[in-house]
């Protein structure tokens, strides 16, 4: 092997390391403020992240260098330029799932002596969790569902109305699914991704918690 050979690999090798060392697994999008155990989660399972404000996304952000995207529960004027349905994608958030074809609409649900829901079990998502459990440790805050009337089809569940099993609180799409619904346009999901309606983080259960932690797990593996 001659010397600038040799010299071309060291300076490939130190790129790639270059590139790798400022590489995050998560790009998490706000309009206002951060999720405060949005942020506790991530930090617990050791995943690097950047807070990106809505503002800075334009359509020359590059979005290579994130293995998922996170979305907080607000409004984004600038929907069209975050790709969701073509990364791996968190959405905790009602206000565009119409926009990104997931659904209709997101259904808000609240109770004064605090909100249930039930877990299937069969899924890697929620085996060890028990059948019914309570979202949040206060009595007071909303949670978000897509009503089964609104939903498209090709959700896996995990967490469902106690009301209702067809309307989904926490759901997953796996990568390569056609979301559907009749008398709307097809929604093709090219990454796995999930809704995640049980939105407001400083209240969370135990269950609601690690919930979050192993759909984030799943989507930056």
């Amino acid at each position: 092997m001659n010397k600038k050979l040799l010299v071309l690999i060291f300076i490939g090798i130190f790129l790639v390391s270059f590139i790798s060392a400022f590489e995050k697994e998560v790009i998490y999008i706000v309009t206002n403020d951060p999720e405060p155990a949005f942020l506790i989660a991530m930090d617990d399972l050791g995943l690097s992240y950047d807070v990106i404000y809505h503002t800075d996304v334009d359509e020359f952000f590059d979005f290579s260098s994130y293995k998922m995207i996170l979305v907080n529960d607000d409004y984004f004027p600038n929907w069209d330029l975050i790709p969701i349905n073509e990364k791996p994608s968190l959405v905790a958030n009602k206000d565009n799932i119409h926009n990104w074809g997931w659904a209709v609409r997101a259904t808000e649900i609240s109770s004064s002596g605090g909100i249930y829901v039930d877990a299937d079990n069969s899924t890697e998502f929620t085996q060890n969790f028990p059948n019914n459990f309570k979202t949040y440790t206060s009595n007071y805050p909303n949670i978000y569902q897509l009503d089964k009337y609104d939903i498209f089809n090709g959700f896996e569940k995990l967490v469902y109305s106690t009301f209702d099993e067809g309307d989904i609180v926490v759901g997953v799409i796996n990568a390569g699914t056609t979301l559907s619904k009749i008398g709307y346009q097809d929604t093709f999901v090219n990454a796995k991704s999930a809704f995640f309606g049980i939105t407001e983080s400083e209240h969370w259960s135990v269950e609601s918690n690690q919930l979050f932690k192993n759909l984030l797990l799943w989507l930056t593996a």
